[in-house]
C-alpha cells in the first residue's frame, strides 16, 4: 500500500516556489494539484480537473489550498513598477480579495489554507486556515456543482463558448441562502471595502492594519481563521507573515545590548588616554548607540508580549 503524502511535503516538493501553487483536499485523501496558469501574484484553477475530482470522490466538500512566496523577484511586475517588496513580504500571510472570492462563492468549498513558503527553498514557513460556520452566508453558486455555472468560468476564457452558452437560461437562485442573507452586490461591496484596507496598510507601511482587516472581514462573514506556523517559525509581531524562530528577538535583544554597552561607555570619566581624543565624538557615538538600545529594549519586550 502506498503511503500518502503530507500536504506539507506535496507541497514543498513543487518545483515552482516563487510562483503560486493551486491545490484541492478531499477529507482523507491527498492534495491535488488543480493549477492551471501560474505566476508570483496568482494562479488560476482548472476546473476541468476540479470537477472531475468532486465527482469521482462521491460529490463531498473540500478544503481549498493555495501558496503564497514569502517574497516577490526583483524582476517581478510588481518590482518592475516601484511597489514595496518588503511590505509585500510582510503581508504575504494575508489573504487577497481573491482568495476570500473563492471561498465564499464556492459552496463545496469548506475551508481555504494558504500556505506561505520560502522563495528559494520552497520550504513551508507556515498556513493561514480560514473556514466556513453553519453562520456563514451559503452562495448557492458553485462553478463545480452547478454545471451552467461551470460552463460560464469556461466560457468567460473561451469566445466560442460564450457564444454556444449565451443563450442558456441563468439559475433563478443566485443569492444567499441563510436567514443573514447577502446577494451579491453586498458581498462585492464588503470584500472592495476589505480591499481598501489592505491597500491602506500597504502604503501607510503599516501590517498591523492588515491584520485588523482580516479580523474585521471574517467577522462579518462568520468565519473563523487561525495561523499555524510550521517548524522553525513563528508569526511575526505585525501577526501577518511568518519569520525564522526566534529571528526578530535576536535581532532585538542584540540591539538592546549594544546600546547598553554605548550608555555605559559614554558614562566614564576619561583621563590620561583621554589626550588627544575628540570627546564629542565619543559622545555622539555613546548617544547614538544609546539611542539603538532603547529602541532595542522596546522592540524586545514588544515581541516577547505578543
Amino acid at each position: 500500500m502506498i503511503k500518502k503524502r503530507r500536504t506539507k511535503e506535496i507541497i514543498e516538493a513543487d518545483e515552482r516556489p516563487r510562483d503560486e501553487y493551486g491545490g484541492v483536499k478531499f477529507p482523507g485523501d491527498e492534495l491535488v494539484d488543480i493549477a492551471d496558469r501560474r505566476s508570483s501574484g496568482r494562479v488560476e484553477t482548472n476546473w476541468d480537473k476540479l470537477r472531475k475530482e468532486w465527482i469521482k470522490k462521491g460529490k463531498i466538500k473540500y478544503t481549498g489550498v493555495h501558496t503564497h512566496p514569502t517574497e516577490k523577484d526583483k524582476d517581478s511586475y510588481e518590482a518592475q513598477i516601484g511597489e514595496d517588496l518588503e511590505m509585500h513580504k510582510k503581508l504575504s500571510g494575508i489573504p487577497s480579495k481573491g482568495d476570500l472570492v473563492f471561498l465564499l462563492k464556492d459552496d463545496q468549498r469548506k475551508s481555504e489554507a494558504i500556505a506561505v513558503r520560502e522563495p528559494d527553498t520552497g520550504k513551508l514557513r507556515g498556513y493561514l486556515v480560514i473556514r466556513k460556520t453553519k453562520d456563514t452566508p451559503v452562495y448557492k453558486g458553485s462553478p463545480v456543482k452547478h454545471t451552467l455555472r461551470y460552463l460560464i468560468h469556461k466560457w468567460i476564457e473561451n469566445p466560442i463558448l460564450n457564444f454556444l452558452y449565451a443563450t442558456d437560461n441563468p439559475p433563478k437562485n443566485t443569492g444567499w441562502q441563510q436567514e443573514n442573507t447577502l446577494d451579491k452586490k453586498q458581498m462585492k461591496q464588503r470584500l472592495n471595502i476589505y480591499l481598501s484596507e489592505i491597500h491602506e496598510a500597504y502604503h501607510s507601511k503599516d501590517a498591523k492594519l492588515a491584520r485588523v482587516a482580516l479580523d474585521r472581514v471574517t467577522h462579518d462573514f462568520h468565519l473563523k481563521y487561525r495561523y499555524v506556523s510550521a517548524d522553525g517559525y513563528e508569526l511575526g509581531t505585525e501577526g501577518t507573515h511568518f519569520v525564522k524562530k526566534g529571528l526578530e528577538k535576536r535581532i532585538a535583544g542584540a540591539t538592546a545590548i549594544i546600546g547598553f554597552l554605548g550608555s555605559l561607555f559614554s558614562s566614564y570619566k576619561f583621563t590620561g588616554n583621554i589626550i588627544g581624543t575628540n570627546y564629542d565624538s565619543i559622545s555622539l557615538v555613546s548617544l547614538i548607540l544609546f539611542i539603538i538600545g532603547l529602541v532595542g529594549l522596546f522592540f524586545y519586550f514588544k515581541v516577547r508580549n505578543f
